[in-house]
């Protein structure tokens, strides 16, 4: 099954036009952006419990999303019910634009970050348990991927999303600086995929037969009765 997104504004008329046509909706984001993102970052320090992502980090990061990506959006995104699919936050088509960074607390994997460049800004994801009362792990997160995207010089403005699942995450956005800018509704429809498969034929087997052998055949035509002679036929009488 191929899947098709659509990120539409928060409006009915849109969202009921796609909706029409079969996409269903899985999540609502405020988009945040940031126009400044250097001089936020200027007051941000390092911290040595983030670092990049590395090939040893894809079974926690995968258990962090498991635990923090409500089901449906886990679906949606195509990361369950399908062999070898991955989530967004290890499946990164735009490697060469993009890094992932890693948080941790107590030396296991708490959250994540990911920045992808773009021709007109950065966008900044975020991975990590928003419902958690302490929102510390938040404020590192945002402050990290502010001073990250400062330091490599990536575009501006930065943009981020508050989904309808992130609790407590729209605060932090606006300590550091962040501004609301656009609602929007993701959606997606699933469409199914026409495979092309080689596909055996039944064939008919005929059976060989023994070896005929000829015989001595006279078709019926050419078997003529005897005649008898009208001599025979006067010596009968005789």
């Amino acid at each position: 099954i191929d899947r098709l997104y659509a990120d539409v504004p928060d409006q009915p008329l849109l969202v009921n036009t796609f909706a029409g046509v079969g996409f269903q909706p899985y999540c609502r984001q405020t988009v945040w952006r940031h126009f400044t993102p250097r001089e936020a970052a200027a007051t941000v320090a390092p911290v040595n419990t983030v670092r990049p992502r590395t090939a040893v980090d894809d079974w926690a990061l995968l258990r962090l999303y498991t635990k923090t990506v409500p089901e449906p959006v886990q679906v949606a995104e195509g990361a369950t019910g399908e062999s070898g699919a991955q989530p967004p936050l290890l499946e990164n088509n735009r490697a060469e634009n993009s890094v992932t960074y890693i948080a941790l607390d107590a030396g296991i994997v708490a959250g994540a970050f990911q920045l992808t460049a773009g021709s007109s800004g950065t966008w900044l994801q975020l991975w990590a348990d928003t419902l958690q009362p302490d929102s510390t792990m938040l404020s590192v997160l945002v402050g990290q991927g502010l001073r990250m995207a400062a330091e490599k010089r990536w575009p501006a403005p930065l943009y981020v999303a508050s989904s309808d699942f992130h609790g407590g995450l729209e605060t932090i956005l606006n300590e550091f600086g962040f501004a609301p800018f656009s609602d929007r509704v993701r959606m997606v429809k699933h469409v199914v995929k026409w495979v092309r498969e080689s596909v055996s034929t039944a064939v008919p087997v005929v059976e060989t037969t023994s070896e005929v052998v000829p015989t001595s055949f006279a078709p019926p035509h050419a078997v003529q009765k005897s005649v008898p002679s009208s001599a025979a036929i006067d010596s009968g009488k005789a």
